[in-house]
Protein backbone atom coordinates (compact mmCIF):
# COMPACT_ATOMS: atom_id res chain seq x y z
CA UNK A 1 0.00 0.00 0.00
CA UNK A 2 2.72 2.21 0.55
CA UNK A 3 4.67 1.55 -2.68
CA UNK A 4 1.23 2.48 -4.36
CA UNK A 5 0.82 5.60 -2.68
CA UNK A 6 4.71 6.43 -3.57
CA UNK A 7 3.84 5.58 -6.75
CA UNK A 8 0.89 8.03 -7.21
CA UNK A 9 2.39 10.72 -5.18
CA UNK A 10 5.14 10.48 -7.52
CA UNK A 11 2.88 10.57 -11.15
CA UNK A 12 1.12 13.53 -9.81
CA UNK A 13 3.62 15.54 -9.18
CA UNK A 14 5.00 14.31 -12.68
CA UNK A 15 1.82 15.16 -14.05
CA UNK A 16 2.18 18.55 -11.95
CA UNK A 17 5.00 19.49 -13.61
CA UNK A 18 4.39 18.55 -16.48
CA UNK A 19 1.46 20.82 -16.97
CA UNK A 20 3.14 23.71 -15.35
CA UNK A 21 5.91 23.56 -18.23
CA UNK A 22 3.26 23.25 -20.82
CA UNK A 23 1.13 26.57 -19.24
CA UNK A 24 3.83 28.71 -18.48
CA UNK A 25 4.82 31.19 -21.82
CA UNK A 26 7.65 33.35 -21.61
CA UNK A 27 7.66 36.60 -23.42
CA UNK A 28 9.40 39.59 -24.11
CA UNK A 29 8.49 43.29 -24.26
CA UNK A 30 10.77 45.29 -26.45
CA UNK A 31 10.61 49.03 -26.18
CA UNK A 32 12.03 51.79 -28.85
CA UNK A 33 13.70 54.81 -27.68
CA UNK A 34 13.72 58.12 -29.05
CA UNK A 35 16.26 61.00 -28.29
CA UNK A 36 16.71 64.32 -28.97
CA UNK A 37 19.95 66.23 -30.56
CA UNK A 38 21.31 62.61 -30.56
CA UNK A 39 22.76 60.59 -33.81
CA UNK A 40 21.32 57.06 -33.21
CA UNK A 41 21.92 53.54 -35.16
CA UNK A 42 21.66 49.92 -34.33
CA UNK A 43 24.94 49.91 -33.46
CA UNK A 44 25.50 53.04 -30.99
CA UNK A 45 23.69 56.30 -29.53
CA UNK A 46 25.87 58.73 -29.72
CA UNK A 47 26.28 62.44 -28.17
CA UNK A 48 28.72 64.72 -29.25
CA UNK A 49 30.55 68.13 -28.73
CA UNK A 50 33.76 69.91 -28.95
CA UNK A 51 35.11 67.84 -25.55
CA UNK A 52 33.75 64.50 -25.71
CA UNK A 53 31.46 62.00 -27.38
CA UNK A 54 29.09 60.04 -25.03
CA UNK A 55 28.27 56.65 -26.50
CA UNK A 56 25.18 54.83 -25.44
CA UNK A 57 23.87 50.93 -26.20
CA UNK A 58 20.94 50.77 -24.50
CA UNK A 59 20.20 47.12 -25.23
CA UNK A 60 19.31 44.68 -21.97
CA UNK A 61 16.96 43.28 -19.71
CA UNK A 62 15.69 45.98 -18.09
CA UNK A 63 17.82 48.59 -20.47
CA UNK A 64 21.34 49.64 -19.55
CA UNK A 65 22.15 53.46 -19.47
CA UNK A 66 26.07 52.68 -18.76
CA UNK A 67 28.10 54.73 -21.37
CA UNK A 68 31.61 55.77 -23.10
CA UNK A 69 32.74 58.46 -22.07
CA UNK A 70 35.71 59.99 -24.81
CA UNK A 71 37.53 62.70 -23.80
CA UNK A 72 38.34 64.05 -27.28
CA UNK A 73 40.81 67.03 -25.69
CA UNK A 74 44.71 67.35 -24.64
CA UNK A 75 43.75 67.81 -21.03
CA UNK A 76 42.00 65.51 -18.34
CA UNK A 77 38.55 65.67 -17.71
CA UNK A 78 36.74 65.35 -14.58
CA UNK A 79 33.27 64.19 -14.78
CA UNK A 80 31.10 65.39 -11.13
CA UNK A 81 29.03 62.63 -10.13
CA UNK A 82 27.75 64.70 -7.37
CA UNK A 83 25.94 67.12 -9.60
CA UNK A 84 25.29 64.39 -12.12
CA UNK A 85 21.57 62.41 -12.22
CA UNK A 86 19.35 59.93 -14.03
CA UNK A 87 16.36 61.54 -13.66
CA UNK A 88 13.33 59.28 -14.63
CA UNK A 89 9.52 60.83 -15.19
CA UNK A 90 10.69 64.11 -13.64
CA UNK A 91 12.18 62.33 -10.39
CA UNK A 92 15.88 62.77 -10.15
CA UNK A 93 18.33 60.20 -8.75
CA UNK A 94 22.07 60.75 -7.76
CA UNK A 95 25.19 59.29 -9.24
CA UNK A 96 26.64 59.95 -5.84
CA UNK A 97 25.49 59.02 -2.59
CA UNK A 98 29.13 59.28 -0.29
CA UNK A 99 29.28 55.85 0.73
CA UNK A 100 31.55 53.23 1.56
CA UNK A 101 32.14 49.82 0.21
CA UNK A 102 33.31 46.94 1.98
CA UNK A 103 34.17 43.26 0.26
CA UNK A 104 36.66 40.39 1.24
CA UNK A 105 39.80 39.84 -0.72
CA UNK A 106 42.46 37.39 -0.63
CA UNK A 107 45.97 37.70 -1.37
CA UNK A 108 48.16 34.82 -2.36
CA UNK A 109 52.25 35.26 -2.21
CA UNK A 110 51.58 38.61 -2.60
CA UNK A 111 49.17 38.55 -5.40
CA UNK A 112 46.47 41.35 -5.65
CA UNK A 113 42.81 39.76 -5.50
CA UNK A 114 40.26 41.06 -7.87
CA UNK A 115 38.43 44.19 -7.08
CA UNK A 116 34.43 44.69 -6.20
CA UNK A 117 32.61 46.60 -8.69
CA UNK A 118 29.67 48.51 -7.03
CA UNK A 119 26.88 49.83 -8.67
CA UNK A 120 23.42 51.05 -7.88
CA UNK A 121 20.08 49.29 -9.45
CA UNK A 122 16.45 50.63 -9.52
CA UNK A 123 13.70 47.88 -8.70
CA UNK A 124 9.84 48.86 -9.37
CA UNK A 125 7.99 49.25 -7.07
CA UNK A 126 4.81 51.19 -7.51
CA UNK A 127 4.03 53.77 -7.82
CA UNK A 128 7.44 54.85 -6.72
CA UNK A 129 11.01 53.74 -8.15
CA UNK A 130 13.08 52.60 -5.45
CA UNK A 131 16.54 52.42 -5.16
CA UNK A 132 19.03 49.23 -4.68
CA UNK A 133 22.24 48.86 -3.71
CA UNK A 134 24.12 45.59 -5.51
CA UNK A 135 27.71 44.87 -4.89
CA UNK A 136 29.72 42.65 -7.14
CA UNK A 137 32.62 41.10 -7.24
CA UNK A 138 35.02 37.64 -7.66
CA UNK A 139 36.72 36.17 -5.28
CA UNK A 140 40.00 34.25 -5.45
CA UNK A 141 40.53 31.45 -3.38
CA UNK A 142 43.24 28.97 -2.93
CA UNK A 143 45.10 27.24 -0.48
CA UNK A 144 47.09 29.49 2.22
CA UNK A 145 45.15 32.12 0.58
CA UNK A 146 44.71 35.17 3.04
CA UNK A 147 41.80 36.66 3.51
CA UNK A 148 41.30 40.22 4.42
CA UNK A 149 38.67 43.49 4.43
CA UNK A 150 38.57 46.02 1.86
CA UNK A 151 36.75 49.24 1.97
CA UNK A 152 36.58 50.98 -1.14
CA UNK A 153 34.89 55.02 -0.59
CA UNK A 154 33.01 55.97 -4.03
CA UNK A 155 34.64 58.72 -6.20
CA UNK A 156 33.07 62.13 -6.51
CA UNK A 157 34.86 62.22 -9.75
CA UNK A 158 36.06 60.23 -12.67
CA UNK A 159 38.68 61.41 -14.55
CA UNK A 160 38.99 60.63 -17.77
CA UNK A 161 42.55 61.11 -19.12
CA UNK A 162 43.21 63.16 -22.22
CA UNK A 163 42.32 60.95 -25.71
CA UNK A 164 41.25 58.21 -23.60
CA UNK A 165 37.61 56.85 -23.02
CA UNK A 166 35.79 55.16 -19.67
CA UNK A 167 33.08 53.67 -19.33
CA UNK A 168 31.19 54.64 -16.64
CA UNK A 169 28.36 52.09 -14.62
CA UNK A 170 24.71 53.61 -14.70
CA UNK A 171 21.34 53.04 -13.99
CA UNK A 172 18.93 50.72 -15.63
CA UNK A 173 16.19 52.05 -17.85
CA UNK A 174 13.08 50.52 -16.56
CA UNK A 175 11.96 46.71 -15.54
CA UNK A 176 8.51 47.42 -15.80
CA UNK A 177 6.30 45.67 -18.09
CA UNK A 178 2.75 47.32 -19.65
CA UNK A 179 0.15 44.55 -20.28
CA UNK A 180 -3.32 45.23 -20.98
CA UNK A 181 -5.55 42.53 -19.02
CA UNK A 182 -8.65 42.63 -21.85
CA UNK A 183 -5.73 42.23 -24.99
CA UNK A 184 -5.06 38.46 -25.25
CA UNK A 185 -3.18 39.02 -28.50
CA UNK A 186 -1.19 41.99 -27.78
CA UNK A 187 -0.09 40.54 -23.94
CA UNK A 188 0.73 36.81 -25.66
CA UNK A 189 1.37 37.04 -29.11
CA UNK A 190 2.22 33.66 -31.19
CA UNK A 191 5.05 35.62 -32.47
CA UNK A 192 4.60 39.44 -32.49
CA UNK A 193 1.97 41.72 -31.38
CA UNK A 194 0.77 45.18 -32.77
CA UNK A 195 3.09 48.29 -32.02
CA UNK A 196 2.05 50.60 -29.40
CA UNK A 197 3.33 53.90 -30.37
CA UNK A 198 3.55 56.88 -27.88
CA UNK A 199 4.56 60.86 -29.05
CA UNK A 200 6.99 62.14 -26.24
CA UNK A 201 4.10 64.43 -24.14
CA UNK A 202 2.09 60.71 -23.89
CA UNK A 203 5.57 58.65 -23.28
CA UNK A 204 5.21 56.05 -20.41
CA UNK A 205 8.89 56.85 -19.93
CA UNK A 206 10.77 59.98 -20.15
CA UNK A 207 14.34 59.91 -19.14
CA UNK A 208 17.77 61.38 -19.28
CA UNK A 209 20.96 61.47 -17.99
CA UNK A 210 22.41 64.92 -16.72
CA UNK A 211 26.30 65.20 -16.27
CA UNK A 212 28.50 67.85 -15.17
CA UNK A 213 32.53 68.05 -16.20
CA UNK A 214 35.65 70.26 -15.91
CA UNK A 215 37.83 70.58 -18.28
CA UNK A 216 41.87 70.83 -17.03
CA UNK A 217 41.70 72.91 -14.26
CA UNK A 218 39.31 75.13 -15.66
CA UNK A 219 36.79 75.73 -12.84
CA UNK A 220 33.61 76.22 -15.25
CA UNK A 221 31.40 72.81 -15.20
CA UNK A 222 30.03 71.95 -18.66
CA UNK A 223 26.74 70.41 -18.37
CA UNK A 224 25.08 67.64 -20.63
CA UNK A 225 21.39 66.53 -20.81
CA UNK A 226 20.61 63.94 -23.19
CA UNK A 227 17.19 63.45 -23.40
CA UNK A 228 15.18 59.82 -24.24
CA UNK A 229 11.74 58.60 -24.28
CA UNK A 230 10.17 55.47 -25.05
CA UNK A 231 8.31 55.57 -28.44
CA UNK A 232 6.44 52.41 -28.42
CA UNK A 233 6.85 48.69 -27.57
CA UNK A 234 5.70 45.32 -29.25
CA UNK A 235 5.75 42.06 -27.47
CA UNK A 236 7.31 39.07 -28.65
CA UNK A 237 6.97 35.32 -28.42
CA UNK A 238 10.11 33.51 -27.14
CA UNK A 239 9.99 31.76 -30.26
CA UNK A 240 9.94 34.95 -32.47
CA UNK A 241 12.47 36.47 -29.99
CA UNK A 242 15.30 34.64 -31.05
CA UNK A 243 17.31 33.61 -33.64
CA UNK A 244 18.85 29.99 -33.74
CA UNK A 245 22.25 30.19 -35.51
CA UNK A 246 25.40 27.31 -36.01
CA UNK A 247 28.23 28.52 -34.77
CA UNK A 248 31.95 26.64 -36.41
CA UNK A 249 35.15 27.07 -34.66
CA UNK A 250 37.05 28.01 -37.24
CA UNK A 251 40.35 25.77 -35.69
CA UNK A 252 38.22 23.02 -35.52
CA UNK A 253 35.63 22.87 -37.97
CA UNK A 254 34.33 19.50 -36.95
CA UNK A 255 32.67 21.65 -33.93
CA UNK A 256 29.26 22.65 -34.20
CA UNK A 257 26.85 24.14 -31.81
CA UNK A 258 23.40 26.45 -32.07
CA UNK A 259 23.16 29.37 -30.22
CA UNK A 260 20.73 32.05 -29.76
CA UNK A 261 20.75 35.79 -30.68
CA UNK A 262 18.58 38.29 -30.21
CA UNK A 263 16.92 39.04 -33.24
CA UNK A 264 15.99 42.91 -32.31
CA UNK A 265 18.85 43.37 -30.92
CA UNK A 266 19.66 47.72 -31.47
CA UNK A 267 21.85 50.00 -29.38
CA UNK A 268 18.23 51.81 -29.07
CA UNK A 269 16.40 49.27 -27.75
CA UNK A 270 15.83 47.05 -24.64
CA UNK A 271 13.46 44.40 -23.44
CA UNK A 272 11.80 42.88 -20.68
CA UNK A 273 11.13 39.37 -20.00
CA UNK A 274 7.64 38.07 -18.22
CA UNK A 275 5.54 35.50 -18.17
CA UNK A 276 2.09 34.60 -18.27
CA UNK A 277 0.29 31.17 -16.88
CA UNK A 278 -1.33 29.64 -19.58
CA UNK A 279 -3.70 31.93 -21.61
CA UNK A 280 -4.56 34.74 -18.73
CA UNK A 281 -3.54 38.00 -19.50
CA UNK A 282 -1.95 40.21 -16.71
CA UNK A 283 -1.79 43.76 -16.22
CA UNK A 284 1.53 45.28 -14.11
Amino acid sequence: MKTTSFIKATISLVVAVIMQSCTTHFYYQVYDVQSEGLDSSDDMVLYSNKDCKIIYDFWSEAGDMSFFFMNNTDKDIYIDLSRSFIIRNGIAYDYFSDAEYTSSATSVAGASASLAKSYTQFGYELPMWTPTVVARGAQFTATGAVAKSVTTKEPKFICVPSNSAKRVVSFNVSDYVYLDCGNKKLNNPKRASKRIEYTKEKSPLVFSNRIVYYVGDSEDGVSIDNSFWVSGFTNHSHKDFFIKEHKVDCLNKSFNSIIKIDKYKSAKKFYNKYQAPGNAPMLY
